[in-house]
């Protein structure tokens, strides 16, 4: 039977995203009445004859009406064993974007007290669910995270997605007012923004890394092959950078690089640039020679999971890993920094929105 993709940010695409990647990416909105809700656009993605003629706003929807269209709720995730079980026992991570409403409803001065009411709900599921800290980030396109986590007394991780794109409608719209900011941001300068800021990792565009434009920011430039490579090597020395979103054709070659990926493709056949797609490099890792034969389409069947790794095996991975994308760290201090779990510094293939973005039926 073919496989189909499942709708975006629901459980069912977030629960088949954790199991068949290193992790998940997901969107979460507060409705009306203080509900959590998974959903990424400003207005219900969705046209019914009930809603016709009235705000559509998920911040202006009551979660009872969102979820009888088809949206799931946060602590329905929360509350799927199948979902939160792979964050508590497999290194699996969840990243969490908490959105702002938009600016049509409410003004940008309010966004920091409204994003903190967010953070404070995720942390009380996070931990009412036993979900252990070093396995969960939350961001958002603000510009003041480190005010929204004080607010909210939040001792989690967090990061921010920079240049921010600012809350409001059309994709065209969003560039133009997002360029400046790009223009302005190197990727140098934007990896010690977050490495300032205590983060764990550091979410980039992939403009900055992929075609014409990461020849735009300011500064010189970083790449995934060459002069360009070398220098991205230099800058982040081993510092965790997650790329979004990303296609199945720009996967083998920023892995190469030891960036990680937030991709849009969950196929499970879809090959990457001609070798054999290894879904998860982090969890599920590979030796450098197991690696190295995926471009001959060797697929490795004898792969213990990190979770199930002793000490001394973790330690030969690490190594592994070093040598692999010429980290400068040792791997006592790597592995100490992350008591045994799976180091932040590891290359991990991540499912944006759980399984990619799709479109919904209309209903």
């Amino acid at each position: 039977m073919a496989w189909r993709q499942p709708p975006e940010n629901t459980v069912r695409a977030l629960v088949e995203g954790i199991t068949r990647f290193d992790g998940v990416e997901f969107d979460l909105r507060l409705s009306a009445d203080g509900e959590l809700v998974l959903h990424h656009d400003h207005h219900l993605s969705i046209d019914t004859d009930e809603l016709i003629g009235k705000e559509r706003f998920i911040e202006q929807l009551q979660s009872d009406e969102i979820k009888l269209n088809g949206f799931d709720d946060f602590t329905s995730l929360m509350e799927n064993k199948d979902f939160t079980g792979q964050l508590i026992d497999q290194s699996k991570v969840a990243f969490i974007e908490i959105k702002p409403p938009h600016r049509s409803i409410q003004p940008r001065g309010e966004n920091t007290a409204h994003l903190a009411k967010i953070l404070e709900k995720v942390a009380e599921l996070l931990k009412n669910h036993d979900i252990p800290r070093h396995n969960a980030v939350v961001y958002s396109f603000h510009s003041a995270m480190a005010s929204v986590a004080k607010k909210a007394s939040y001792k989690g991780n967090w990061s921010e997605l920079r240049p921010v794109v600012p809350p409001v409608f059309g994709a065209f719209n969003q560039r133009m007012r997002t360029l400046p900011g790009y223009i302005t941001n190197s990727f140098a300068s934007l990896l010690k923004n977050h490495q300032r800021n205590g983060s764990v990792m550091m979410p980039c565009a992939k403009e900055y890394l992929i075609g014409w434009t990461r020849h735009l920011p300011l500064g010189r430039s970083v790449g995934l092959s060459g002069r360009g490579l070398k220098r991205l090597r230099s800058i982040t020395n081993g510092y965790p950078v997650h790329v979004w979103p990303c296609i199945a054709a720009e996967e083998r070659p920023l892995l190469n690089a030891g960036l990680s990926v937030i991709t849009d493709d969950a196929h499970p056949e879809q090959p990457i640039s001609g070798a054999a797609r290894w879904m998860r490099p982090a969890s599920l890792p590979l030796t450098l020679k197991q690696w190295q034969g995926l471009a001959q389409r060797k697929i490795p069947t004898d792969v213990n999971p990190w979770c199930e790794l002793n000490d001394s095996e973790k330690q030969s991975q690490v190594e592994t890993w070093r040598k692999q994308y010429q980290w400068q760290r040792g791997a006592d201090e790597i592995l100490a920094d992350s008591n045994g779990e799976l180091p932040w510094e590891a290359v991990r293939v991540i499912g944006h929105r759980g399984c990619g973005k799709v479109a919904r039926p209309v209903m």
